[in-house]
């Protein structure tokens, strides 16, 4: 099993608010990593998981394979129909 690293507070990576509890990006909205391999050096490489969780109530995005994919990930929200 890897570490987990914090890296990025939300507002600076553009996320939204927790779509369960509404905490704001920046607050308790951020964007981490985990490293899966001890031979992985630095957050930028390929055996590197991110995510993005709010500490203010627990939930946690999808686990993705690059920074973008997991900021995209929570920024998405389900349209209900009318």
């Amino acid at each position: 099993m890897g570490s987990d690293h914090v890296t990025d507070p939300g507002k600076k990576v553009g996320l939204k608010p927790c779509p369960f509890c509404g905490s704001l990006g920046g607050e308790a909205v951020t964007l981490h990593y985990q490293i899966w391999c001890n031979d992985a050096r630095h957050e930028d490489d390929e055996h590197t998981i991110w995510f993005v969780s709010c500490e203010k109530c627990g939930m946690e995005g999808p686990r993705k394979w690059s920074r973008k994919e997991a900021i995209d990930a929570w920024n998405r929200r389900h349209v209900h129909e009318a």
